[in-house]
């Protein structure tokens, strides 16, 4: 099955509003604004790898969105 039902779940979505009105080729090739970009994700991901956060799962980086849950597993 492709969905399944939940308990007891919470969702985050962190974005950075209007990044491609942020995002200029014309410094450094955009190279700069990708760099902070990765920098932020990999901020989210280090929190994520704290024993304090143990639950909540990463579920999908799509550009500058980042998009996690806890509650997914029923052993949480």
């Amino acid at each position: 099955s492709y969905s399944r039902n939940h308990q007891d779940v919470g969702v985050i979505f962190a974005s950075i509003v209007n990044f491609n009105e942020f995002y200029d080729e014309m410094y450094a090739g955009g190279r700069e604004y990708l760099r902070v970009l990765n920098e932020l994700v990999s901020d989210y991901e280090d929190l994520l790898s704290d024993p304090h956060f143990k639950d909540v799962e990463k579920i999908k980086t799509i550009s500058s969105s980042f998009m996690a849950a806890a509650g997914l597993n029923e052993e949480s």
